[in-house]
């Protein structure tokens, strides 16, 4: 296998960036150079996409069509951080083989380093004796996961006890600190306890967590004497992740960092509100499912999302330009990810966890959120989230296909009030499916209303001096029917 330094312009002028890394591909720019060095490389061969002294995206050559112009690759992928080597000599080029040893080594390293921060997964959490949770192991899928479940439950609480992990895994990372202090840390500011063995189960001394990264185990304790502990590994993996609450945080952005300490808000809101504060780079080269996703969020807002001034706004396709505050607030939700989608943190790798995903929004809406949702997950982002709403587990049904990798969640409680949890890749077999079941009885109290309706309007058309003058089949019975005295 060699390496191969490539650029993407040439006389200075022609950048062809977002055309290969959007078609995952490499051209030759010269009809009469560098043909011979564009046919020597092989299937297998890694090609690093190269501006001036930064390399920032390699990919793997899976064809070339031997013209001395043409590479296919696999997909480029993009470095967390570029690769620094001097440009001067051969390494100028628009395609030259990698001769420098220590370039080579650097590159090899970056893209280890990529493939394992890309494959890390939470793949299962084991509970015990944390707060409704008296012993639980829940396995995940690496695509979408879906709880669902009365008020109550836990739902919330699940979601944010994995994004407090994570964010205390990366926070591991980032300050080179011991785990248990940043557990400790971010349970306190996220789930929001008095004191932090609150969240001990009722009448139980000691709860225990362990998270599965696939990579590697978290393993955590809690007692009501506070001697935490956690387990220190020499090495963590950074770990993109975002949690969207359910209300929506567009309308109340502007100022609201500079008074977050003063409010009740916890640490999700705030976390969210850096993201959203991050302006959308102008050379930023979108990825296809960037790209398509983006198109259709503009179509279904009819408009784009900007941030101007610290301020949101709806641009819409007449150019006229909104305040966020007096957009819909279902439109705003989906303006959210809008944002975060061109901003770049939402991306292929990252976690996505997002709390009723359906609250404020119109049928139209979600069905669009369940679309959207399978395109996430096929891009390689883990994706957890809450819902009440059967519509949008149907339409996630509706669209499903064998590709997707879903797993449903359902929770309850058993006869003692202990929380039960059911876990299938197959909706129809949870136990505990509450929405359904009130779907049902809903459907049976209607019928039983339209059966009572329709019984009293055979009782008044039977009387000689009343006559229906509705033309309605009463097996299908609309909501208003006239009826008129003779």
């Amino acid at each position: 296998m060699n390496y191969w330094l490539v650029r993407a312009k040439w006389d200075g002028i022609h950048d062809k960036t977002t055309q290969f890394i959007q078609n995952d591909e490499w051209i030759n720019g010269y009809d009469n150079k560098y043909l011979d060095t564009v046919n020597r490389v092989q299937e297998g061969d890694v090609l690093l996409l190269a501006d001036n002294s930064l390399i920032n995206y390699y990919g793997i050559c899976v064809a070339n069509e031997n013209d001395g112009k043409h590479l296919l690759l696999d997909n480029w992928k993009k470095f967390k951080e570029p690769i620094i080597f001097p440009a001067k000599g051969a390494y100028i080029k628009t395609i030259v083989k990698v001769n420098d040893s220590e370039l080579e080594e650097k590159s090899k390293f970056s893209i280890e380093e990529l493939k394992a921060i890309e494959s890390i997964v939470i793949k299962s959490i084991y509970l015990s004796n944390f707060t409704l949770f008296k012993e639980q192991n829940l396995h995940f899928s690496s695509g979408i996961n879906i709880i669902i479940g009365e008020n109550g439950t836990g739902k919330t609480q699940l979601l944010k006890l994995l994004y407090s992990l994570i964010q205390s895994n990366n926070f591991g990372f980032n300050k080179k600190i011991f785990i248990k202090f940043a557990i400790d840390e971010k349970l306190k500011s996220i789930l929001k306890p008095e004191y932090i063995t609150n969240l001990i189960t009722k009448g139980e001394n000691k709860s225990l967590i362990t998270l599965d990264l696939d990579k590697y185990k978290i393993n955590y304790s809690l007692t009501t004497e506070n001697l935490n502990s956690a387990h220190t590994m020499k090495k963590y993996y950074y770990k993109k992740n975002l949690f969207l609450p359910a209300k929506e945080m567009l309308s109340f952005y502007t100022g609201f960092r500079s008074i977050y300490n003063q409010t009740s808000f916890d640490e999700i809101f705030d976390n969210l509100a850096n993201h959203l504060g991050r302006l959308v780079p102008k050379n930023r080269v979108l990825e296809k499912f960037e790209e398509h996703i983006l198109q259709e969020l503009e179509e279904v807002l009819d408009g784009k999302i900007i941030l101007e001034n610290d301020r949101f706004y709806l641009v819409e396709r007449d150019r006229n330009k909104r305040e966020i505050t007096l957009v819909a607030e279902g439109a705003r939700k989906l303006g959210t990810i809008f944002h975060l989608l061109a901003n770049g943190t939402i991306e292929k790798g990252s976690v996505l966890f997002w709390d009723e995903p359906e609250s404020n929004l119109n049928p139209k809406f979600i069905r669009y959120v369940a679309k959207m949702l399978l395109s996430l997950e096929q891009a390689g982002i883990q994706i957890f989230i809450a819902t009440h709403s059967l519509f949008l587990i149907k339409e996630i049904e509706i669209l499903r296909k064998k590709e997707h990798k879903i797993k449903y969640f359902s929770f309850g409680f058993d006869e003692n009030s202990n929380l039960r949890v059911s876990q299938n890749i197959e909706f129809d077999y949870l136990e505990d499916l509450v929405i359904l079941d009130e779907e049902l009885d809903q459907d049976d109290r209607l019928s039983n209303i339209q059966t009572k309706l329709r019984d009293r309007l055979k009782s008044i058309t039977s009387k000689s001096n009343i006559k229906v003058v509705s033309k309605a089949n009463l097996q299908n019975l609309p909501w208003s029917v006239t009826i008129a005295t003779s």
